[in-house]
This record gives C-alpha cells, structure tokens and sequence, in this order.
C-alpha cells in the first residue's frame, strides 16, 4: 500500500513528494557509489534496474558532487493516480551541480510501487505529456520485482 498518514490533499502531496525524493536521492546515490545492491532499495522494475546499473557500467553519468536533499530538488506538481499498489505524478526534478550537463529544472511523469518497507520503488519514468492510457497501463500490467 501506499502509506498515507493524511486524507488532507495537500498533506498528502506532501508525503507523497518526500518518499519520492527519497527515492529519486537514494537511487542517485546508489548510482554514484556504484552500489548495485542498494539500487534495490529504490528500483521496483527490471528494466528500471538495468538502466541503472548501466549507468554505472557505463559510467553515464558524471557527478559533479554526492547527491543528496539538499543539492537535488524534486516538487511533485500533481498527483495523476494514487492508488493502494500504484502512485503517479507529474514531478519538476532539477540537478543542477550534482549532474554534469544538468540544465533548467524538467518535468517528468514518474511511477511508483510501493514496498513493505514503506518505500516508493521507481517504476517507469514517462515525459510530460504522455497519454493517461500508457501509465496506467504501466500501473495495472507491469511486471514488478528486480533480479540483481
């Protein structure tokens, strides 16, 4: 289940924006400790574990400093769906001086499971402007779990 605290909407913006930047900061600092094990703790989907994993391989990113709250900035702009097994939103993310090449602040439509531990695990990243019927196709039939 998604945790929620609140029935308030913008309260619950409000949790729902804090677990996803946990999410968006721990995947991007497993990313640059090269902690493949610690992706897991942020990544709900193979394809989205894969990527990742290149990213480190493949050295595809060039961090100019550690990622952390302080420095990486994510403000959920609208809750799209938010559901028992499925949350979506359109989010503005910025890393400007933590990413090298990182410009003006982007939107982005980002899905989310949740996991046991109260966590939001990164589904799928869409780009603003993606039809309804491809994200909650993602929500309702992607197949969820990653295998290090």
């Amino acid at each position: 289940m998604v945790v929620t605290t609140t029935e308030d909407p913008d309260a619950r913006r409000a949790e729902i924006q804090a677990l996803a930047k946990d999410t968006y900061v721990g995947r991007l600092d497993a990313i640059f400790r090269e902690d493949k094990e610690s992706l897991l703790m942020w990544i709900g989907s193979q394809a989205g574990y894969d990527d990742a994993v290149a990213a480190i391989d493949e050295a595809r990113l060039t961090f100019l400093q550690a990622p952390s709250h302080e420095n990486l900035e994510l403000i959920v702009d609208e809750i799209l769906l938010d559901r028992e097994d499925c949350a979506v939103v359109l989010a503005t993310i910025s890393a400007v001086g933590v990413l090298e090449g990182a410009t003006d602040p982007t939107k982005f439509i980002w899905i989310y499971w949740p996991d046991a531990a109260g966590r939001l695990l990164q589904g799928a990243v869409w780009q603003d402007g993606t039809p309804q019927s491809q994200w909650i196709e993602e929500c309702d039939l992607a197949i969820r779990g990653v295998s290090p």
